[in-house]
């Protein structure tokens, strides 16, 4: 009995995700204390009285990303003050090293605001779904489409839709979808709830046509199709008594409904409506595991399909419109809907499980985050439970995924969206840490970011642009938003020699393809050289920076976010100039500046030649700087032709900013009236006062243990005569 008490102990400790280390087991905790993450971002926002409201609140749309108050999940009211005090700054360098000259167009592209209205695959949602039903009388052939054409759209539905937002146990359907074809054959009536779920799951397949594509030979288009299914749906919620059913099949249809709405663009309407749905699935004991009821195993899987599609709505939701998930990990036991202990070889529904641990573990990652912040775990910490998981996750899922050979369609699916939901943890949990900060990062997390959020904009560019993906390419939108490239985008900006730059770029040019078709550069040379290139990269990235900045600016004059204290009394930070040093043999990493360096500020390039760098480091890693530096210094003429009329300060013309200087450590006024933020008070070291040398470490110890450092070194930007310059020429392929 005891040995058999001492098995169960050691299974019940090493399963699931409980193999994660403890906050007490933590052995880096309290090493980082002296890393904070940006005040300027925030949990929970504000907005004035007088918001127009009659402004979507979907932000703005620069090319394929959407932007709105909240970047990254999180309340950002100044990125634009933040975006701009960094283009300052740097324009000074821009001026000193290089001779551009730009042309604005008197046409200002966007001013009519066209970048802040929905795009095709935006739905508002009926508000008759929250206030309760409206009389209607109309049949129920008013919105259902002939035989013939409801097959096609289901047998579109089970390739394109239910691989990737499984709600269904297929035979069940099958047999329900029958049953309603028989009964309107037989003029009697159908039941709302089934008429709901048919049209639920019909509207979801008219998202998947190509926009010009038809369906059979009547000619029936897409739209006129997607809105009767659409206006069929709500009215059988509405007949159903959604607010007062019970039924698991009402509900089932709410949520199918649902999921085709919140696509890449979410508005506050859609996250009420799915808060409405956690408590509806609440009432009907959803959360917890339907075994426990003695349901059947048919039934299970429903419920449990429905339960985890809404916590990824609830996740889904609260990252685009906040404030927080409702749902909370340790409030539900509904289990995983699929057992696979027993499955060797691939199948569809691995996908769906892959989805449903990621989506949980980002859950988690959330809660981890506060607990940094509260000073109840260390932030390297937090980044090992995400290395645990990536690695159990590896192991789990790394069989099924590549079973076979070659990979099915669905597999590189799977692999590609893992890849995706795993990269975007690290950054979820580190990016507060990148820009606008105090005390800089150590290049060993940088380059964690870097790496991971390169990763996570490769996966998310091959999912929309596969041609072998392109069935399940309307959903990849739903995985993320696009936000990661604005973070990469600042980086290859600040420091354009990083090892990441020319696979970012790639991603970036896609990203982005659409405004920068308005962005002409005309260059002298066939071939572009690493300076061109350089050159090139910078004038496309301040265009793209200054765009986002203008246009940041004008929804939030319209939507009148207002400022927390905290956020008022912030300072604006520009970027560190050169990044701190990383010699593995110091771990003490250091904020501003090194013992007796001294910041360069009124000439960067005399600090580059001179080995004197704003972080004081070592001349072999200084070398890596000076190419940059060299590059940017004499570039042939380049004439940059931008679209729009921007703020000259912004663009960087020649007589912006003459004479300002902006360093490291300088602050400007906020939009808050006399508020001057000032530069936290720090000692010679560039550390915090009051914090001694041992809070200021690092156990690197323990991080290689974890990281080794082999492939964590912490060298950030390209090294002259290895396969990285390389890499980073061969990116210019349109330049070619």
């Amino acid at each position: 009995m005891k040995d058999a008490k001492d098995a169960l102990d050691s299974g019940l400790t090493t399963s699931g995700d409980t193999n994660l280390i403890t906050e007490e087991e933590d052995p880096g905790c309290g090493a980082d204390d002296y890393l904070e993450p940006t005040p300027l971002a925030t949990q929970d926002a504000a907005y004035a009285s007088d918001a127009e409201d009659d402004t979507h609140d979907i932000g703005i749309r620069v090319g394929r990303m959407r932007l709105n108050e909240r970047v990254g999940g999180l309340y950002r009211p100044r990125i634009a003050d933040e975006l701009s005090h960094s283009l300052q700054y740097l324009q000074k360098r821009e001026n000193h090293h290089t001779s551009i000259s730009m042309i604005t167009s008197s046409t200002l592209v966007g001013s009519s605001g066209d970048y802040m209205m929905p795009g095709r695959s935006f739905i508002v949602p009926s508000v008759n779904l929250a206030l309760g039903p409206t009389p209607w009388e109309e049949p129920l052939a008013k919105f259902v489409p002939a035989r013939h054409i409801a097959d096609k759209l289901l047998e579109r539905y089970w390739v394109a839709v239910h691989p990737v937002a499984r709600i269904l146990h297929r035979p069940t359907f099958a047999q329900r979808y029958e049953t309603l074809w028989e009964l309107a054959e037989s003029g009697h009536e159908v039941p709302p709830s089934l008429s709901a779920i048919v049209c639920a799951i019909l509207f979801s397949a008219t998202l998947c046509i190509d926009e010009a594509g038809d369906l059979v030979e009547d000619d029936v288009p897409r739209e006129i199709l997607k809105y009767r299914l659409l206006s069929g749906t709500e009215v059988s919620l509405g007949r159903a008594q959604l607010l007062q059913s019970t039924k698991a099949e009402t509900l089932q249809a709410f949520v199918a409904y649902l999921l085709a709405m919140c696509l890449d663009e979410v508005s506050r309407a859609h996250s009420a409506l799915v808060g409405m749905a956690i408590r509806l699935a609440e009432c009907m004991g959803l959360h917890r595991d339907p075994a426990e009821y003695g349901f059947s195993p048919a039934e299970c899987q429903t419920r449990r399909l429905i339960w985890f599609q809404i916590c990824y709505l609830d996740v889904r939701t609260s990252e685009i419109q906040g404030p927080r998930p409702f749902i909370q990990p340790d409030g539900f036991t509904t289990k995983l809907p699929f057992d696979l202990s027993s499955v060797a070889v691939w199948n569809d529904t691995i996908f769906s499980m892959i989805r449903f641990e990621c989506q949980e573990m980002h859950r988690e990652c959330l809660i981890l985050r506060t607990n940094v912040d509260r000073k109840r775990l260390s932030l390297t910490s937090a980044i090992v439970k995400l290395e645990q998981f990536r690695t159990r996750m590896d192991n789990k899922y790394g069989p099924l995924l590549y079973s076979t050979s070659p990979q099915q369609p669905t597999q590189r699916l799977a692999v590609l969206v893992l890849k995706l939901l795993e990269s975007l943890l690290y950054v979820c949990l580190l990016h507060r840490y990148m820009n606008s900060v105090e005390y800089q990062i150590p290049d060993r997390l940088r380059q964690i970011v870097l790496s991971k959020g390169t990763d996570a904009l490769e996966a998310a560019v091959e999912l929309e642009s596969a041609q072998d993906l392109r069935p399940w390419s309307w959903y990849s939108r739903s995985y993320h938003q696009y936000h990661t490239a604005l973070l990469l985008l600042c980086e290859v900006f600040f420091y354009p020699m990083r090892k990441e730059a020319g696979r970012i770029w790639r991603c970036l040019d896609f990203i982005f393809a659409e405004p920068l078709s308005q962005l002409h550069i005309a260059r002298i040379s066939e071939k572009p050289t690493l300076e061109e290139i350089i050159q090139i990269r910078g004038l496309k990235s301040r265009y793209l920076l200054t765009l986002i900045t203008e246009r940041m600016r004008a929804y939030q004059s319209k939507k009148g976010f207002r400022l927390s204290s905290q956020i008022q009394r912030s300072k604006l930070v520009a970027p560190h100039q050169v990044s701190v040093g990383s010699d593995l043999k110091t771990i003490l990493n250091r904020a501003h500046e090194t013992p007796g360096s001294t910041p360069c500020i009124q000439d960067e390039s005399s600090c580059l030649e001179s080995g004197q760098g704003a972080e004081g480091r070592s001349n072999d890693n200084l070398g890596k700087t000076n190419v940059s530096a060299d590059a940017l210094r004499d570039p042939p003429h380049t004439w940059v032709v931008p679209s729009a009329n921007f703020s000259e300060e912004l663009l960087g013309t020649q007589n912006s900013l003459h004479g300002s200087v902006y360093g490291p450590n300088s602050s400007i006024n906020g939009p808050v009236g006399d508020n001057t933020m000032h530069v936290q008070p720090s000692d010679v070291h560039g550390a915090p006062k009051g914090a001694s040398a041992e809070t200021l470490e690092i156990d690197w110890s323990f991080w290689d243990t974890v990281f080794p450092v082999q492939i964590n070194d912490g060298i950030l930007d390209i090294e002259m005569g290895t396969n990285d310059i390389d890499s980073f020429l061969a990116s210019e392929g349109e330049l070619s």
